[in-house]
């Protein structure tokens, strides 16, 4: 079923497999008690470790999406995006491993949910973090760690998280087991530098030039060929609060020292 949902991929099980004879065995499959969806995950989850084994080190790009889908009697799934949309559908949080060379290897953890269709009655500030959905990326980058463990325990871990990674019960999760991560900055935090004599925000730390050449006007422009290198605000850190200090990387941008946090 799985290879042939990747020759013919598609939203409809009818529009994947090709005769009736594989129709049945996918519908079988998916409507079976026996077999639990987890059970399905693990495996597949298993299977990346065990191919993340021969890395010294792999990405694990971290991230959320959306599936939207029809739910007449709105009762099996929840909003998706404003709840004054109507659209209804399921969340989740997806871990993809990524090698040094760039190779998708394959998801080490997945999270789905349907989100309530009450708002809650709290703010998200006096709420903790059982009741966030922050809770469901925790949940995915405790599975990954888990997996890696047991099938690749050689192999270090470096998260990559977006702007929505950036919240505090990530950055303590983040560095545990002596993992790697990277978060792109979407708040201004207090970071003390290894010297200890400077508390800096990695958002507003300035960006390191690129090479140019600079006219007679003042104005820079780039030189006739030059590598790509973005700008990245980052900077090493000591995190303060909720446990014993660790150095981390709390970046804004791409990591500027690739190989290493």
């Amino acid at each position: 079923m799985a290879e042939q949902a990747a020759r013919r991929p598609a939203g409809k099980v009818t529009e994947v497999f090709g005769n009736d004879a594989e129709r049945q065995g996918a519908y079988g499959l998916l409507e079976s008690s026996a077999v639990a969806a987890s059970a399905v995950a693990n495996g597949m989850f298993q299977a990346c470790a065990q191919r993340c084994a021969s890395e010294p080190f792999v990405f694990c790009a971290t991230d959320g999406s959306s599936l939207t889908l029809a739910d007449r009697a709105k009762r099996k799934f929840g909003p998706i995006g404003s709840r004054n949309h109507g659209v209804q559908g399921l969340k989740v949080i997806s871990v993809l491993a990524v090698s040094a060379e760039g190779v998708t290897l394959g998801l080490t953890g997945q999270v789905w949910w349907a989100r309530s269709k009450r708002r809650p009655s709290k703010h998200h500030q006096q709420r903790k973090t059982e009741q966030k959905e922050i809770r469901h990326w925790l949940e995915a980058m405790e599975q990954t760690r888990e997996v890696m463990r047991s099938h690749a325990p050689s192999t270090r871990v470096w998260f990559q998280l977006d702007r929505e990674g950036d919240a505090w019960p990530i950055l303590q999760q983040a560095d545990a087991d002596e993992q790697w991560f990277t978060v792109r900055g979407n708040h201004d935090r207090r970071v003390i530098l290894p010297n200890g004599q400077k508390i800096v925000s990695p958002r507003r730390a300035p960006a390191p030039r690129v090479a140019g050449v600079t006219s007679s006007a003042g104005r820079e422009r780039p030189p006739a060929a030059r590598p790509l290198r973005p700008p990245c605000r980052a900077a090493p850190t000591h995190r303060r609060g909720g446990g014993p200090r660790r150095r981390g990387c709390v970046c804004a941008g791409p990591c500027p020292a690739p190989g290493r946090p």
